[in-house]
Parts: structure tokens; sequence; C-alpha cells
């Protein structure tokens, strides 16, 4: 092909710039290609997009980059890579691959566009393997960014789902198009729920009750490797845990823009095909025709006969019989008092009814009674303190082991506190564990101070009072007899195309996602260096690890085995942990979290007068003292008990400051000036030569130092070492308080 002249090239790009709104080089900012669109089967287009100062297309794998068809506005555009070089027509199909020499779904292309006096770099990428699917919001006011500002937003839309050689799966319209998440809301890459305007399989199981209406798009924004969540649900369903979710990946465009890779996803609710339980939601709808839209009746809270807490519904006649079916899912306070209906268990824990999300008061009654009557049996070892009756007379002991194994074979750090749920079919007075749900932050990735080689799940409240009965222990060794191969010789299998069931192998789960990820990856970086082959094997690597190591601790389980009351990220060799122990054990201290101490987290002023009011025995007190403090924040009373007795001070601006870090040198003068307010004799000699830093210790605390170390509170980081102006850790304000307390005690 004969190159065009420079001045018909020049022509070219001017024309490129009118048509396309390109401005000179020296304007390069202002650049859009937003017409440029690769256009498909009606409702199927993508277009265009700026992405860190560069444009890029993301072709969904039905596109083919040998005939490819894009569209804009204008004359013929040059296209040109190296030497080579093409003139595109709108709407007319051009071969790419032999422009480049190269396939853009085996890595980026980038050719550069021209017309007249303008032009343009556009890098291309291509999935392949994966099914697209392509939303499209039916109000241009209610879009995208629209749904995203809130969880509340809900839009209406079409949706286009084509599978990977371009066969449409579904088209139609969407009845809802909404945000959905807890934490992985908060995140940049936003998860979604879509609610069809007709029932389909989307999954194309082959099953007709798998057909639904509602789906969910999940992110896997904290997953680098995208494969947590649909490894787990295969290996649940393929464990025999009823009701794992089906799930497929997908390339999402939204509006005409590349969104990422997402997990289309059954979501965990009550119908066929999913939990497969009474529709006790529509029996109460049935009950109560009088209600137009529950969701418009008032709520209350009250206490249970077992002095459970609860929220329900009012204004609701009860069906006959409301046994079942429930859908219940452990969850986090805050959370928990957002939804309509749930309860608190005696042990603290928030649990929501998912279904019936509408929950008459009587219903309530029962369903958290049944709760706290499983809660009591496992926490009294397995034996119901009233009734004489076993746990296993309240909950299902097979789903219960199945789902704990999960569970603690991915080290979900939500394990037994949230995205954990629990079913009730109607007619039988016990509950099932199940589904098993959400696992982006796990198999190491929840918190990097997790060991591979500690119980995560076992570390729970209950957790370990699960793991005290040995029936229980029993259950869980059979049950990985099961589990172990499945994970050794299907999903770590180093041989492609090994399957059982709906299990695969990691490595055929990320061949197949590699070319998605590629694109995903421009959109939302992930921070494991090197290809995304990495993440994969760092994921292979770590299941290989975590399961040989738990599967001999399983199995090494005895009749007489003990399991030292702690957390996840505190070793059991540490110098810290008996301390760790012993205050909270005494109720001065507590975790972060179920799971999690944070040892190493430096102490806030708003932790250390906690600890002391705690010591002091919580008196009451009323107000707060500082203008940064309110009365219902978890160190306020504290706070203002520190102030009435003179045991803490604020600042001149009326402030205290709850969340500043406290240095070792503050902790030992409140502690010492603790001792002062409770009578105790703090006189003792100066601090002694030892320690070759003791002229760091400023002259308002040298007597609180000389104190602390005499009387064998405060000891040094290391034996010559007293690191006065260090930040405390949480680890060293267990150890103070630990020998302080033993102080007191004397």
């Amino acid at each position: 092909m004969k190159r065009p002249t420079t001045r018909t090239f020049l022509l070219t790009l001017a024309a490129l710039a009118l048509c396309l709104g390109l401005t000179l080089p020296s304007a390069a900012a202002g650049t859009s290609l937003s017409d440029l669109t690769w256009q498909g089967p009606e409702g199927a287009a993508v277009s265009a997009q700026q992405q860190d100062g560069e444009t890029w297309l993301f072709l969904p794998a039905p596109a083919d980059p040998a005939a490819l068809t894009l569209t804009f506005d204008g004359g013929p555009i040059t296209v040109s890579a190296g030497e080579r070089w093409a003139v595109l027509t709108s709407g007319v199909p051009f071969d790419l691959t032999a422009l480049t020499g190269q396939s853009p779904a085996e890595g980026t292309v980038t050719v550069t566009l021209t017309r007249g006096q303008a032009s343009l770099e556009l890098s291309l990428l291509q999935s392949q393997n994966l099914s697209a699917l392509f939303l499209t919001s039916q109000d241009p006011a209610k879009d995208r960014l629209w749904v995203e500002q809130d969880k509340e937003n809900k839009a209406k839309g079409a949706a286009v789902l084509l599978g990977a050689d371009g066969t449409e799966i579904w088209s139609g319209d969407l009845k809802q198009i909404k945000g959905r998440g807890n934490s992985t809301w908060l995140y940049p890459k936003k998860p979604y729920q879509i609610k069809l305007s007709k029932a389909a399989d989307l999954l194309e199981t082959g099953d007709p009750t798998e057909a639904a209406s509602t789906w969910v798009l999940l992110a896997n924004y904290c997953d680098e490797s995208l494969l947590h969540n649909q490894l787990t649900y295969d290996l649940a369903a393929q464990f025999n845990l009823p009701y794992s979710p089906y799930c497929k990946p997908v390339d999402l465009y939204y509006d005409g823009e590349y969104r990422g890779s997402y997990l289309l996803s059954e979501k965990t609710e009550v119908g066929a095909g999913r939990v497969e339980v009474a529709d006790l939601e529509g029996a109460i709808e049935d009950a109560n025709p009088q209600a137009e839209d529950l969701d418009d009746l008032p709520t209350a809270q009250g206490v249970s006969q077992r002095g459970n807490q609860y929220q329900y519904v009012t204004g609701l006649t009860t069906p006959e019989d409301y046994s079942g079916g429930y859908l219940l899912e452990l969850d986090f306070a805050s959370r928990a008092q957002a939804e309509k209906s749930w309860f608190v268990s005696a042990s603290g824990k928030y649990v929501v009814c998912k279904s019936p999300e509408y929950l008459p008061q009587d219903a309530m009654e029962y369903i958290s009674s049944l709760w706290q009557d499983f809660e009591d049996a496992v926490v009294n070892g397995g034996t119901h303190p009233v009734t004489g009756l076993d746990y296993t007379d309240y909950v299902d002991l097979d789903s219960l082991a199945r789902c704990y194994l999960i569970l603690e074979l991915s080290q979900d750090g939500d394990a037994f506190q949230s995205s954990t749920f629990f079913y009730k079919p109607a007619g039988e007075e016990k509950l099932y564990a199940g589904p098993v749900w959400d696992f982006d932050s796990a198999y190491g990735s929840y918190d990097r101070a997790l060991d591979p080689e500690a119980l995560t799940a076992g570390q729970t409240y209950l957790g370990r009072k699960l793991l005290s009965i040995p029936s229980f222990r029993a259950a869980v060794q059979q049950c990985y007899e099961e589990l172990y191969p499945l994970v050794e010789e299907v999903a770590l299998s180093g041989q492609s195309g090994t399957q059982a069931g709906r299990l695969g192998t990691l490595l055929d789960y990320g061949a197949r996602l590699a070319a998605s990820q590629r694109m995903d990856h421009v959109l939302w970086p992930k921070t494991t260096p090197g290809s995304y082959q990495t993440a994969v094997q760092n994921l292979q690597t770590w299941l290989a690890q975590r399961n040989q190591w738990l599967y001999s601790q399983v199995m090494g389980w005895t009749e007489d085995t003990v399991f030292p009351a702690c957390f996840a990220d505190v070793p059991l060799d540490a110098w810290y942990t008996q301390a760790v122990e012993d205050v909270v054990a005494q109720g001065l201290f507590s975790g972060v979290s179920e799971l999690l101490f944070r040892p190493n987290a430096s102490m806030t002023r708003g932790m250390m007068v906690t600890v002391l009011y705690r010591l002091a025995g919580e008196p009451e007190v009323q107000g707060t003292a500082f203008s940064d403090v309110a009365e219902a924040d978890w160190y306020g009373p504290a706070a203002a008990w520190a102030a009435e007795t003179g045991v803490a001070q604020g600042y001149p601006d009326g402030t205290f400051q709850p969340k500043r870090a406290v240095t070792r040198q503050e902790l030992v003068t409140l502690l010492c000036r603790y001792a002062q307010a409770a009578g105790a004799d703090t006189a003792a000699p100066p601090i002694p030569a030892a320690f070759a830093d003791r002229d760091q210790v400023p002259d308002w605390a040298e007597e609180a130092f000389g104190w602390a170390i005499d009387r064998g509170v405060l000891t040094g980081t290391k034996p010559d070492t007293l690191s006065p102006q260090a930040l405390a850790t949480r680890c060293q304000g267990a150890a103070l308080f630990q020998r302080f307390s033993q102080l007191l005690d004397q």
C-alpha cells in the first residue's frame, strides 16, 4: 500500500481533529474519543475511555480483532502501528491483527490515530474466554455515577449478556440496578445487584430451578487473584455444603464503559435454586394484604423471654405456621442495626434475619430463642444447661462442621462474625450452617499479620466454644477426610483439565481469567509484584501450606486437646501472649475484633483511659468534659471519669485527643498517677544506672519511672534500654497493665 503524501496526511489529521473533537498535540489533555465505539449486537457497545491520561479501548471476548467494527463521527481515520497503516471508515470492519501483528487478547496493542493535524495514541486490550455483560441505564440522570453515589440509589435499565463466542445468553429490561455489599461497597470498584424483568439462568447451568431474577456482581477488589470467591463456592459445592452459590466470571460494561472483571453470582436468598426452604416471607405478605409496602411499617425493639434484645416490624399478622424458613446472618452491630429485623444473643452476637426481612414479634421471639438454645448448649460444653439437650438437637452437625472447615481453610477473617449464614427449614427445630459467602479478604489477604499456620475461625468466640466439644472435633476430622483430597488433588493439581464436578484447578481458573485480569489491572491496579501468574501462584503456594498444616492439626486432635483462648495475630510463643490472655480475661482489654488483637498497634489516649476506667470498676459518670469526646463514644465515660478524678487531663484548647498515640513515658506516668489516686505508696529510688537511656526520661516522668521499675511494673525494651519516648504498643500496654493489676492486688 502506498503511503499518503505529507499534504494528504495533514489534511486527514485535521479532519480527524474536527470530527473526533481532538485538539492539537499542544492541548492533548482535552482530547476525547468518546464517540469511538466498538459495536456488537444491539445493546452491546464499548466506547474508548480515559485512564490515567491514556486512551484505552477494552474489548470483550466476543469482539473479532480480525474484523473489528468501530464507529465514529466524521470521515475516515488513519490508524498506524510502526511502519504499517490503514484507513478506517466508521462501521466498516478492519483487521487489527494484520496491522499490529498481535492480538489485543495477548497483551496491550497501541496504535496511532490521525486525522488532519491531530493525532492520538489508542491502547487496546481484549478479554478471552469470558462472557460479557452490558448494562445500560434507562434514565441518563440515573446512570452509573448516580447509582454509585449511594447504595440505596436504584435505577432501571437494560442488559445484554453475550457468551465468549458472541452468542446471546440473555437480553432484556432490568427492574433494578443498585449497589450492594458492606465493606466492599467502600472500595472504588463498586459491587452491584441487578434484577431482571424475568427470571433467567444467566449461568447456563441447564437446571430450570436455577433461573432467578436477582443476581449480584462481585467486584473482588481486595483479591489480587480474582479467584477467592469462585474457588470457595465451587469447593464448598463439591464438599457437599448445600446451596453453595453458582457463579462465573464476566467482563462488565456499564453505559458503554468498561468497569472491570467481575464475578456474576447467585444471591444468597431464600428461593428455588438458592436456599430452598419454605417461603415464610411470602406467607407473611399473604397474611397481611392490607400492607401495600412492608417497608413502610415501623419497627420496634423489645427483649425476649430469654433476655435477647431484638428489633421487629410492628403491625403484622403472623402466619399460622412460622416455624420456617429463615435465613440468618451473623453481622457486626452497626450493620445489623441498620436492618429491619435482628436480635442480639447472650454472647453479644448480632444476628440479622435476612429472610423474612420483615419479621413479626412472635416470629422474632421464636427464632431468637432457638438461636439462644443453640448458643447456650455450645457454650455449656455441648449440653444445654436447662433442657439437657445436646447442641446437635439445635443445629445440624454435618453442615456446621463442613462450614467451619471452609471458613478455617480459607482463613476467612469474617468467620462467625459477619457474612456467616445459617438457615432453618420449616417443620424441624434445627438450624443448618451455610451457605458460605464473601471471601474477597481471605486466603492470607485479610490481614498480613495472620500466620497461615494458625487457627482463624477457631479463634473466634463461637469457634473456640465449638472446638471445645469432642463430638464437634470428631465431625470436623471426619469431614476433612473428604475435603483434603479435593484441595490437594483437584484445586492444587498441576495438571490442566483436572476437574471434580464444579471444582477445577487454580491453574485453569487463572488461565481462564488472565486476559480479563490484564484489562482489570489497568483500571484497578493490584499490589503483587510481577505478573498475574505470580498472584495465582502465590495463592496456590499459600493454600498448599494452609491445607497441609491444618490437616495435620485437625487429625492430631484428641479427647484431651486444649485450645488456648488467644487471638489469631498473637502467637502462642510470643513474650506478651500470657499478658494479653490475662488482661483480656480480666476484661481490661479487648481485641479490635474477635479475631485480632493488633499487638503492635499503638496505644491511644482513648484506649489508655478506658483500661484504667475498667480497672476502677467503671463507676457511673455523666456528661463529657472535652469538646472532641461525645458521651456515646466507646471511650466517652472513661474520658469523663479521667477528667473527674484527675487521672488524665485534656489540652488547653479543651480537647482530649482520644485517638492520639501515647508514648511509654506517658503511659507509665498515668499508671503512677492512678496508683497515687488509689492511695498507694509510689515513693521509689531513682532510675537505675543500668539503663543507658535514663537521661532521655523527662523530669516530669522520672518519679513514675523509678516507681514502675522498682515495683516490677516496667521492664526495658532491652535489658539496658527504656525507650521512654517511643510509642507504647498494645502488647506493651497489656504487659504493663497485667503487672500493674497484680501489684494492686497485693
